[in-house]
């Protein structure tokens, strides 16, 4: 008897967890993202892309990798959630590390920290002064997305 009652409750926890994976599916409605990003050329390491939407939708980011690569993430949700299909306007921000090198305790003796310095053209971090063309995220599509980025 308590052999049919455990077999009968791990019947029930394992049918109900299929059923929550089956049908959790994902609330937002995103698809998986990624991408390359390169300057002038090279694999551009270290850079925040962040895909803005033109109109609904929710911001998604990632950075890039030694070789450029990238893959897309919504804030507050698993890392490489994607993004919402739809029209976005693309920006890329990197900055150097002010305090590369320094100790803690120097870090700390600092009245101010030093002010980062961008390593793009600051064009790049405005969605409207940028010269990359928007992206449409698509429900069924790759979504692999190339970005040539130039320093001049």
């Amino acid at each position: 008897m308590y052999k049919s009652i455990t077999n009968l409750a791990l019947f029930f926890v394992v049918s109900g967890l299929l059923v929550l994976q089956g049908c959790g599916g994902n609330a937002l409605g995103t698809v998986q993202v990624s991408g390359t990003v390169t300057l002038d050329g090279e694999p551009a390491e270290g850079v925040t892309v962040v895909f803005v939407p033109n109109g609904e939708g929710r911001e998604a980011y990632g950075t890039t990798n030694a070789q450029g690569r990238f893959i897309l993430t919504i804030p507050g949700t698993a890392a490489g959630s994607g993004a919402v299909p739809g029209e976005y306007s693309v920006t890329f921000t990197k900055y150097n590390d002010p305090t590369a090198g320094m100790s803690d305790a120097e870090i700390m003796a600092l009245r101010s920290l030093p002010t980062p310095v961008s390593l793009l053209p600051p064009k790049y971090g405005d969605r409207n002064a940028t010269d990359i063309a928007p992206v449409k995220v698509e429900q069924r599509g790759k979504n692999n997305f190339s970005f040539a980025l130039v320093s001049q």
